[in-house]
């Protein structure tokens, strides 16, 4: 989302039909909403209130520019998929949630409830760990957190032809590569360690 690119970029091409029929999945949402420092102020907080209009549900007027037609459609049943780490919030609330849990009955709640490795996310932590504006917090009907990825799970990834990225890199460089179970293992160790996943790792390891 920098340079030139503007919203409307995301329906080129789309007629108004298809355009009002869109779920739109917005990749690291997180980044996008941080506060980026600029003459004007919080670019952060002004790229939010870009999308604000669209996702309230409204007829969307993009006049002709520049050789891009003009488009008009009713954003009302637009899907919005919102995706993103998080890590900044995640640390915050932890702090947060540590920091209130001194005192009697504390330990009772670290026993009970979400597991300790899941902290639970409601709208308000995006409003106040995250700098998502209030009105588009509201919006978000449901919050879905995954777990982190086990050793377990890049194992698989791995030894999955379709997207192992062994595989992937085999297609780029037209070569055959073999990994041995302890090759395996290193590698998995190091994307457990590092959070940098099994792509990076199976990417450093093969060069």
């Amino acid at each position: 989302w920098s340079g030139s690119f503007k919203l409307r970029d995301i329906f080129t091409g789309l007629s108004q039909e298809e355009a009002e029929k869109s779920i739109i999945v917005f990749d690291e949402f997180d980044k996008f909403c941080e506060p980026k420092a600029s003459v004007r102020g919080d670019c952060g907080f002004a790229n939010q209130s870009e999308l604000l209009k669209m996702i309230e549900g409204a007829k969307i007027v993009f006049p002709a520019d520049r050789g891009k037609p003009l488009m008009e459609f009713d954003s009302s049943k637009i899907s919005f998929v919102f995706c993103g780490s998080f890590e900044l919030l995640m640390k915050e609330k932890a702090k947060a949630e540590e920091a209130g849990s001194i005192g009697f009955g504390a330990a009772i709640r670290k026993q009970v409830g979400q597991p300790q490795d899941k902290t639970e996310i409601v709208p308000e932590d995006l409003v106040r760990y995250a700098n998502i504006r209030l009105e588009i917090a509201g919006r978000i009907h449901q919050i879905v957190q995954l777990y982190p990825m086990t050793a377990q799970d890049y194992d698989r990834i791995l030894l999955d032809e379709q997207i192992s990225p062994l595989h992937q890199l085999e297609k780029q460089y037209e070569v055959k590569l073999h990994l041995n179970a302890c090759a395996r293992k290193q590698i998995i160790e190091k994307a457990v360690e590092t959070h940098m996943g099994a792509e990076s790792r199976a990417g450093a390891e093969s060069r």
